[in-house]
């Protein structure tokens, strides 16, 4: 899955493990040991933003599908 694939060249960039992973058609779930030196709201906007970026340019269509905001806010 591409989106799978994104979000672990991401995590492996910024040194983060991915313990567990599930990615679904309109959410993915993450169990993530990270670095100290990260906050969990940067790791949230460099995965969504680097994703965002990847997949959109991979997939142009989703521009008409989910306009400006691939990902939703975390909650």
């Amino acid at each position: 899955m591409v989106t799978e694939a994104v979000i672990r060249k991401i995590c492996k960039e910024l040194d983060i493990e991915i313990i567990d992973i599930a990615v679904n058609q309109d959410h993915v779930h993450l169990f993530i040991k990270y670095p100290l030196k990260y906050s969990v709201s940067y790791i949230s906007k460099m995965i969504k933003g680097k994703s965002s970026r990847v997949l959109r340019k991979e997939f142009p269509h989703f521009k008409e599908w989910c306009g400006d905001h691939l990902w939703a806010m975390d909650g």
